[in-house]
């Protein structure tokens, strides 16, 4: 009865404590119940955390997507409003922590993230191409090298122009950091190589034992030594502490444009215009292997950070790979579609980029020579470009035989037109936007329709180049105007065919309605009025026509007298050589003297200094019967009606020629010549080498006695180019050329200018 009672009490306990609970039982069920509620905060807090990363990274793609969408608008020139495409690429670098790719062009230095290929900054400044790129050592500064004679250094992290360091005389080609990061050395056109303290930007040393240009520079991993690569086709090694000459290696057939030392400072790889890459020795300066593989001049030649492979890029449109110790071709990239300019690898080796001029970058893996990525558009240089009526399309007519179409919001390249077989010089939209014409040296017109992009009809006729088109306002005109056209035979003589005629095309039908004839040399643009009744044709020869268009036939209204303007005096600020030449070659005439029989019996050179008057030699034209001359380039000719003055003491004379269209070039002011200054001859040596243009060096100024003093300058004057102008940076003329003087070696001379301005003033008294 007793453990009744018990199990009665002892089930009543048990029930009182389920029901009412124990107090420490109910504190640890709390203290749970508050744990549970802690971690749900945790976990709500979290999942903020979360929500406000994953708004921080959209922010952040949505940064990277409006810098990408703004790109086109980096750093753009007074009054651009929008750049399409990246320039023409001339060199790429990676930073040494492989976060950066730098691409040196012609827009100025694109800076890319290496691991997401997005363009981060683009570096502005040089008033020239920018030839050459390279990072410091330890990655905080970049280097570059341009046309406008400077070397100019970056901070990376901001991109500001820290230093620009001036001193060469002409277009800078290379730029490279010593290992240790205090000196920079610079190779240039001007022959020389210069090194430059990092920190003052001081010119430290001027290597000067090069004969031409220098293309290429590099240090060796130790920084005792530096090797150049030049036009005169050697290879000097220097020694950085004394600036002496150590060897010169001369193997190379042609210009070397590139130079790069292995990583353990061993051998030395170079590349040259001759087609091949050659490895040297770097200790006994002997050519231990060449490399012929590429079919066309090699442009850069590259290590890997190993020092087993040598990567190598050509003209020929590839990129190689080599075994250092074999001379084995391992692999050969393909995917450019014109020669590659510049090669490297990144830091760790796995990949390689590749530029060219038309301003594509290609990305390859090392090992399996897999083309990653491509930074795509024209493949050669933009000729022409026109806006579509509405605003929203832009049309690129191209070198590499393309016209592509553009969105003009977006820059984004919508459509490739392809079909021309030669350079497209002209495009032009119709006036309801729905057809594009383009013009190409291939002598053709297209018509394109610019929803499919399909061409529609191709008018043929033109017999050379066709250098602009137009259509009328009410659309049913195409106006078309022609030039020269250069072309090989069979046997490989070049064949020279000229149209200097303006043809009207029916745009439905594709018919030669009319074909206009005036001019006397290539027309360069055609025009309606926006009337529709009148055309505008400007051609080579100096003049402009209107002509009067009545249904699809016109008559020619009137012709603008020959056309002389003086040339624009340059400013004070260099121009590039391609300025100089374009300018001088314009201006530069061939001249012919015959016997009485009308055979030609010598040549020479000469310039226009006014209105159909040409300076020249006396010698070129002295004691012979009649002569013509011709414009460079031209094929008409313009007879010599006489011999206006003569200095027989400065071997000068001045001709009257009539009907010679061209601008007359600027004459520098007297005394304005120093010994050492850059200088450009223009000519027409013997031997069909019409309109050769070249540089050099004022050698020196030599007093011959007697009141003749002449410059002696490095640039050639080959027979037939006496009487060509001599022409300084600003391209104005500060000599006529001479004579070439044998004793040992070739001696080059050039009549002053101050001569030349001497018998001018007697013909005006």
């Amino acid at each position: 009865m007793l453990r009744r009672y018990a199990f009665i009490f002892v089930l009543f306990l048990f029930s009182f404590f389920v029901l009412f609970g124990c107090p420490s039982g109910q504190d640890d069920i709390k203290s749970a119940q508050d744990d549970v509620q802690s971690e749900q905060e945790d976990v709500k807090s979290a999942r903020d955390s979360v929500k406000s990363g994953q708004d921080d990274v959209k922010s952040t793609q949505d940064d990277v997507k409006s810098a990408q969408d703004d790109v086109h608008q980096w750093n753009l020139p007074e009054d651009a409003v929008r750049r399409i495409g990246r320039g023409s690429i001339r060199e790429i670098a990676y930073s040494p922590d492989g976060q950066w790719l730098a691409a040196a062009g012609s827009v100025g230095i694109w800076i890319y993230d290496a691991h997401t290929l997005n363009p981060v900054k683009l570096l502005t400044g040089h008033t020239g191409i920018v030839t050459s790129v390279s990072f410091s050592p330890d990655g905080k500064t970049i280097a570059t090298a341009s046309k406008d004679y400077t070397v100019r250094l970056w901070d990376t992290d901001t991109g500001r122009n820290i230093k620009t360091l001036t001193g060469h005389t002409s277009a800078v080609f290379s730029v490279s950091f010593s290992p240790n990061g205090k000196t920079i050395a610079s190779g240039s056109v001007d022959y020389t190589v210069r090194l430059w303290d990092t920190d003052t930007g001081r010119n430290i040393k001027t290597l000067t034992e090069h004969t031409s240009g220098v293309i290429s520079v590099s240090f060796s991993p130790d920084g005792k030594t530096i090797a150049s690569g030049s036009r005169d086709n050697t290879i000097c090694l220097w020694d950085v502490n004394t600036g002496k000459n150590i060897k010169t290696l001369t193997e190379h057939a042609d210009h070397v444009n590139s130079v790069h030392f292995s990583p353990d400072g061993k051998i030395i790889a170079t590349a040259s215009w001759d087609g091949s890459v050659r490895l040297w020795d770097t200790n006994t300066g002997r050519n231990i292997k060449t490399l012929t593989e590429h079919a066309d001049h090699v442009n850069s030649v590259y290590f890997s950070p190993d020092g087993k492979i040598i990567a190598t890029a050509s003209w020929d449109g590839t990129v190689r790979l080599s075994d250092v110790n074999t001379g084995k071709t391992l692999k050969t990239l393909i995917g450019h579609t014109i020669g590659v300019q510049s090669v490297s690898f990144s830091p760790n080796g796995k990949i390689i980029a590749s530029g060219i001029l038309d301003a594509t970058v290609r990305l390859w893996e090392t090992d399996t020579g897999r083309n990653i990525k491509t930074f795509t558009g024209h493949t050669d240089y933009v000729v022409s470009v026109s806006f579509s009526p509405d605003g929203k399309t832009i049309a690129s007519g191209s070198r590499d035989n393309t016209v592509r179409l553009w969105d003009t919001n977006t820059g984004r390249n919508t459509k490739t037109l392809i079909g021309h077989t030669d350079y497209v010089v002209s495009v032009s939209f119709s006036p309801d936007g729905k057809t594009i014409a383009s013009g190409s040296a291939d002598k053709t017109v297209r018509l394109w329709d610019i929803n499919t992009g399909r061409n529609i009809k191709t008018l043929t006729g033109h017999t050379g180049s066709v250098e602009s088109v137009s259509f009328s306002p009410n659309g049913q005109i195409i106006a078309s105007g022609g030039a020269v056209s250069l072309s090989f035979s069979p046997n490989g003589q070049i064949i020279k065919s000229l149209d200097d005629t303006v043809r009207l095309w029916d745009t439905d039908t594709g018919r030669n309605t009319k074909t206009l004839t005036g001019h006397t040399s290539g027309v360069e643009s055609v025009s309606f009025s926006p009337n529709g009744k009148t055309i505008a044709s400007g051609s080579w020869d100096g003049t402009i026509l209107l002509w009067a268009v009545s249904g699809f036939g016109s008559e020619r209204l009137t012709r603008s007298e020959p056309q002389t303007p003086k040339q624009r005096r340059p400013v004070g600020q260099a121009q590039t050589s391609e300025q100089i030449a374009e300018t001088a070659l314009a201006s530069t005439v061939l001249i012919v003297m015959e016997d009485a029989d009308g055979e030609a019996i010598s040549s020479g050179s000469g310039f226009v200094v006014d209105e159909e008057m040409i300076v020249t030699n006396l010698h070129v034209v002295e004691g012979v019967f009649r002569g013509y001359v011709k414009r460079v380039g031209t094929e008409r000719r313009h007879r010599i009606t006489g011999i206006v003055a003569m200095d027989t003491d400065q071997d000068l004379a001045l001709l009257s020629v009539s009907g010679v269209a061209a601008p007359p070039l600027w004459l520098a002011r007297d005394g304005e010549v120093a010994v050492g200054e850059q200088v450009y001859v223009a000519g027409n040596p013997i031997g069909f080498l019409e309109g050769t243009f070249s540089d050099g060096l004022v050698s020196g100024i030599r007093d011959l006695g007697v009141g003749r003093e002449w410059l002696q300058i490095s640039a050639p004057i080959s027979e037939g180019s006496s009487g060509g102008p001599v022409l300084n940076k600003h391209g104005e003329v500060i000599g006529v050329a001479v004579a070439t003087l044998k004793v040992g070696q070739n001696l080059n001379f050039a009549i002053p200018v101050k001569y030349l301005r001497g018998l001018l003033d007697k013909v005006s008294r």
